[in-house]
């Protein structure tokens, strides 16, 4: 019987800084007013998440339709599908930045700076268990002989 081919466990979920909104909420301590300020940015880009979502979905279903074809693959078809992806990406990219400038602008100057701080400490922490977490490094060598 061959052997079974174990892989290493992956990785702890969180091995970066959490997401500035999660840190704002619980870093910034926010008024009820900014609260309802940032509720209403975040609702606002929803529908327009949830649609690109879905275009992101049947962009992939396309891509594998193209991609079990009995026969050749259009390998120009496929790229141009995977074009669209990457324009969806970038999309999103812009939505997520503009999200958090314009929450950015509803927080006080003492209020970015806690976020800062907690973000800076995150990171640090993600940096400190993914050193932690590194493949030993190779042994040295055997001495000549």
């Amino acid at each position: 019987m061959p052997a079974i081919a174990v892989s290493p466990l992956p990785p702890p979920l969180m091995m970066h800084a959490p997401p500035l909104p999660a840190l704002i909420q619980n870093e910034a301590h926010l008024t009820p007013a900014q609260n309802n300020k940032i509720r209403m940015i975040m609702e606002a880009n929803r529908d327009k998440v949830m649609a690109r979502h879905n275009d992101d979905r049947a962009v992939d279903d396309r891509i594998s339709a193209a991609l079990l074809v009995k026969g050749d693959v259009d390998k120009k078809a496929v790229d141009d599908l995977v074009k669209q992806k990457i324009a969806l990406h970038e999309q999103a990219e812009q939505q997520r930045v503009a999200e958090l400038i314009a929450i950015h602008d509803v927080l006080t100057p003492d209020q970015r700076e806690a976020v800062k701080n907690a973000y800076d400490e995150a990171g640090k922490l993600s940096a400190r268990l993914r050193d932690m977490m590194a493949p030993p490094p190779p042994p040295p060598p055997p001495p000549a002989l």
